[in-house]
């Protein structure tokens, strides 16, 4: 606010108040002023600590997935021994009805017999 914006409000709050109750209006918007400031600031602290709780979850929820899934040697490994990057005891994890892991295994492309 610019210095002629706050000695208008000043001039109409005298106008409208008296020049002997303006301390009393004073002091109670300072409090209002006060409050509003102490309810901000907690609302800020509030969502503060729940955006960290939120942000700490995901780590250890991202932590904990990265610890199910293979490396990239593990993965490198397996492509070139065609081998499972499951570990072996994946399946004895599962409940019974549930169907074995899918191992993709590259199959040798076949050619249509040719005619004689």
């Amino acid at each position: 606010m610019s210095f002629i914006e706050t000695l208008v409000i000043l001039v109409v709050a005298i106008i409208v108040f008296g020049p002997k109750k303006m301390p009393e209006v004073a002091r109670k918007i300072g409090r209002w002023m006060g409050m509003l400031r102490q309810a901000r600031d907690n609302f800020q602290r509030q969502l503060m600590e729940m955006d960290r709780q939120v942000t700490n979850s995901l780590n250890s929820a991202t932590d904990e997935l990265d610890h199910l899934l293979p490396s990239d040697e593990d993965l490198e490994s397996a492509v070139t021994n065609k081998k499972s990057v499951l570990p072996r005891d994946f399946t004895s994890d599962a409940p019974d009805g549930f169907p074995p892991p899918f191992i993709h295994e590259p199959t040798p492309s076949q050619e249509p017999p040719k005619a004689p």
